[in-house]
């Protein structure tokens, strides 16, 4: 892989990573709004046009298989 791909791989991992963790934190503290607001930002990420440059995957997907092993 060339650099920048394995930048954009990280990139990706790490949103993967932090959104299984602010899911987790999502059910144990359903009224946290900072912790919904960190969702939803991570979900627009998923969604955008930044992702789909990045990765070939599918944002939608990639999320429900994330919520899936919560």
């Amino acid at each position: 892989m060339r650099p920048y791909e394995l930048l954009a791989a990280a990139i990706i991992r790490q949103a993967a990573l932090d959104y299984r963790k602010i899911l987790k934190k999502c059910q144990d503290n359903p009224r946290n709004t900072d912790y919904q607001i960190a969702r939803s930002k991570l979900e627009r990420f998923f969604r955008s046009s930044h992702f789909a440059f990045l990765s070939d995957l599918n944002g939608e997907v990639l999320m429900c298989n994330i919520q899936k092993t919560i």
